[in-house]
Order: C-alpha cells, then structure tokens, then sequence
C-alpha cells in the first residue's frame, strides 16, 4: 500500500471517530461499563472477517448463493433460540410487517452490490467505501429521528469524505502509464506553404 492510500484509510478511521465521539465526555462515551464498548469491538472484528470472507468466496461462488446462503445460515442460527425464549408482547401491525419484509429486501439487495463490487475493485476500497454508509445513516438520523448534528460529527465526515476521495484516486495506474509511453518528439518545423 503506498503512502497516499495509508494516510487516506487514516483520514477514513479518524472521521469515523469523530462522529461516533461527537464531542461527548469520555466518561459518558465509555459509561459505567466498557461492555458496550468490548461488543462494538467484537461487531467491528466480525463485521471485517465478514468482509475478508465474501471476498475470497466471491471467486468460488456466485453473489446471489453466496449471500443467501449467509442469511439462511444466520436466519437458523438466530431462531435457534426463539422457541426457548419466545414471549408474544403487543399487537402485529401490518405496518411492522411491510417494514420487515422491506428492510430484508434492502438488506439483501446491498450485500448482493457489494459482492457485485469486490468483483470489481479492490478489497480496501470495496470495505473503506462502503463504510461511507456513515453518512447516510448520519443523514437519516437526522431525517427521522431527529439527531442533532454537531461540529464533530461535520468534521468527521468531511475527514472521512476526504479519505475516500484520496483512496479512489488511481495514481498508481496513472503515473505507471505515463512512465511506461515514450516521450514522443514533436515536429516543430513550420508547415510549408
């Protein structure tokens, strides 16, 4: 990796700080216990050997079997459990159904783009763009819920659009192309008349 894409994945992380930090008091980001901070760590190193392995299936599988295949598999995994701690609690309002049955359709729809794309790119830039999510969910935050958008969540993700921007830029390709073509010599004698 060189230097330029280096500092970009920095530029990406440091962003991605920022605006989970939000200005808060350490005391009040980490609270009383570091147990929600341990499983955002644990979700954070799943959610990268999630990545690394779509990465290197996407090469034996197709991206439609391969990301049904991950959803079933967790669908089981997770309704393992339900019969043993099932409580019925409230009304079903066909509103929540809608809302589940387009959330997976959503869900399923971009993890089958980004097998798609890791076809195509590079694995750090398929993980690093796809973390540009950030501002989007930043954006509904505020939409729907809300949110308030402080100055460390804006600088946050201008570092982290910067980054992105540095990452995609292909100057490895561009300066090998220009070094590789031979300087042609122009003729600079005036046409005759």
């Amino acid at each position: 990796m060189d230097s330029a894409k280096l500092v970009a994945v920095i530029l990406c992380i440091t962003g991605v700080l920022l605006v989970s930090w939000k200005g808060m008091p350490l005391k009040e980001l980490f609270g009383s216990s570091l147990i929600p901070t341990v499983l955002f760590i644990l979700s954070a190193i799943g959610s990268g050997f999630h990545a690394i392995s779509q990465k290197k299936l996407i090469t034996y599988m197709d991206s439609g079997n391969m990301n049904f295949s991950v959803f079933f598999l967790s669908s089981v995994l997770t309704a393992f459990p339900v019969p043993l701690t099932f409580e019925f609690k409230g009304n079903v309002h066909l509103l929540a159904i809608g809302s589940l049955i387009g959330l997976g359709i959503v869900t399923g729809a971009s993890f089958y783009i980004y097998a798609e794309a890791l076809k195509k790119v590079s694995f750090l830039v398929a993980t690093v763009v796809s973390n540009a999510s950030i501002v989007f969910t930043i954006l509904w935050a505020w939409l729907f819920f809300h949110e308030t958008i402080n100055a460390y969540v804006i600088t946050g993700v201008v570092i982290l659009l910067i980054g992105l921007i540095i990452i995609n830029i292909p100057r490895g390709k561009l300066v090998g192309r220009l070094a590789s073509k031979p300087v042609q010599q122009r003729n600079l004698s005036m046409p005759e008349s």
